[in-house]
């Protein structure tokens, strides 16, 4: 995967209940299959340990909280349809994995770059439009500055 654009919006939910989506533009470049499952389980191990660190908030609660299907649901559906199939439980499909093991791999990638993660949140909250075009994002996981 290549990111072309990653965005953040405020969104509300039916109840009125204001927080924040994050949003990824990407063109199709990931050769393996495994790690664009793991791309896709990041976000969400990502908003959980923001919210224990940040906030304080009970890792169960931050779990709760973070905890959605969107991502996880796309990437079983899109690699399905290439021939890695991803089981939810159980055993991993012939020539495929669970999603267990693809959330295990994700905590450590994000556990490796939790540094710039971080600073790649801060530039943006601070970009105008709270956008940022995939070369800047690609320029400060390696190690270039948020400001």
């Amino acid at each position: 995967m290549t990111v072309a654009r990653l965005e953040i919006a405020q969104a509300a939910d039916q109840h009125g209940v204001t927080g924040w989506s994050w949003g990824t533009t990407w063109r199709p470049s990931c050769p393996n299959a495994f790690h664009f499952a793991t791309q896709a389980a990041a976000g969400e191990i990502a908003d959980r340990r923001q919210m224990v660190e940040a906030y304080g908030i009970d890792p169960t609660e931050a779990a709760h909280l973070a905890g959605s299907t969107h991502d996880r649901d796309q990437a079983i559906a899109l690699l399905a349809a290439v021939g890695y199939p991803i089981a939810l439980e159980g055993p991993a499909p012939e020539g495929g994995g669970t999603w267990e093991q693809v959330t295990e791999a994700a905590a450590v990638v994000v556990a490796e770059l939790w540094e710039p993660i971080s600073r790649t949140a801060v530039a943006l909250l601070i970009a105008p439009g709270y956008s940022l075009p995939g070369e800047r994002v690609v320029d400060i996981l390696r190690g270039g500055e948020a400001l």
